[in-house]
């Protein structure tokens, strides 16, 4: 399969992070404005593999975005290896994958000896729209927590999403409704997915059978769209490095300390000290 070639080329990416502000005294200004860049997903111009398209950070490793639509997850686990998941839509006839949300930050590339490899002018974006997955059905991906929202066109039917995980050894639903990704050595969680039509929620679970997932739907007009939105993780606290949590604590009043080590473009707020 295409997935396999990218590995060879995970150990030589490098990323950077970026921090602008203005040359300010009063420190309150100064927190206002930084601009701490959101890692976006780059369009490959020849950096990586060819049968790689578009690829941003996660939390602890990489997400890439094939040409054949599949995504891999490449991810740093507690005991500090890499294990590698994939998704891919089973009998998926993908038309087209655009990317929107241009960022206003230009990456640049220049890794290694082999400067066929060196590309600069890297557009990067917010999201990317994969057309016709499925017949009537679109998935947009956005960046950050690589969230996957698909939009069911009137008449479509949404049994038709299927996906295959590889990597886990097993797919499980807890008891929350999330969906869990079992590998050897790390657990990749998908949240309890939502799904809505014009502002109303409508019910929806996963199912799984083996390593595939799909979702399983209560009543919906099915003369109207509906979006099904699942995410692979819920919350991440965190710079575009990588962050060490050292002690965490909780107050009377459900406030939560946080002690550790991050990267200077941490989220704050403007009365930090």
């Amino acid at each position: 399969m295409k997935f396999i070639r990218i590995f060879a080329f995970l150990a030589v990416f490098i990323s950077f992070s970026f921090v602008f502000s203005t040359p300010k005294t009063d420190s309150d200004d100064m927190v206002r404005s930084s601009v701490p860049v959101k890692f976006p997903f780059l369009l490959n111009k020849g950096q990586l593999d060819s049968s790689v398209l578009y690829y941003t950070k996660m939390p602890r490793g990489m997400v890439y975005l094939s040409d054949g639509g599949e995504i891999i997850y490449h991810h740093k686990n507690s005991g500090n290896n890499y294990t590698a998941f994939q998704e891919f839509f089973i009998d998926s006839r993908i038309g087209n994958i655009t990317a929107r949300d241009t960022s206003a930050t230009i990456f640049n590339h220049f890794k290694g000896r082999d400067r066929s490899r060196w590309q600069s002018g890297i557009p990067g974006y917010g999201l990317l729209e994969l057309h016709g997955v499925y017949p009537g059905i679109d998935v947009c991906l956005k960046v950050s927590t690589i969230e996957k929202v698909f939009t069911v066109s009137p008449g479509a039917d949404p049994s038709q999403i299927r996906v295959l995980v590889t990597g886990a050894h097993q797919l499980h639903i807890n008891d929350h409704g999330e969906l869990l990704a079992i590998a050897p050595e790390d657990t990749m969680v998908f949240t309890r997915p939502v799904a809505w039509q014009n502002g109303r929620q409508v019910e929806v679970k996963y199912r799984v059978e083996g390593n595939i997932y799909s979702f399983a739907l209560g009543d919906y007009d099915k003369a109207k769209k509906l979006i099904i939105d699942p995410l692979i993780a819920s919350t991440f606290l965190g710079g575009s490095a990588w962050d060490t949590c050292l002690d965490m604590a909780v107050d009377r009043n459900n406030r939560i300390f946080v002690c550790g080590r991050t990267s200077v473009d941490f989220p704050v707020t403007g009365d930090v000290f």
